[in-house]
């Protein structure tokens, strides 16, 4: 098995892990919680200080990889 077909099997494995997960409302956290987000590829939850000023991020490290190689699309 080659390195992209082992990254989009990991992939598969990901987003099935974080298909059944519930989601975090931020909505009903106190205030300075960390908020959370999700991953749009995989679901994968990416946790950020409330006081985070950069745009969100819509992808993980790891998807953000299998992008810069051109091996998933967005």
């Amino acid at each position: 098995m080659d390195e992209r077909e082992l990254a989009l099997e990991q992939l598969r494995l990901r987003q099935e892990k974080n298909a059944g997960k519930e989601r975090v409302d931020n909505a009903k956290l106190y205030a300075g919680s960390d908020m959370f987000y999700y991953c749009v590829t995989c679901g994968e939850e990416m946790r950020l200080p409330e006081a985070h000023t950069c745009p969100v991020p819509l992808h993980c490290d790891e998807c953000l990889v299998l992008l810069a190689n051109h091996w998933i699309q967005k």
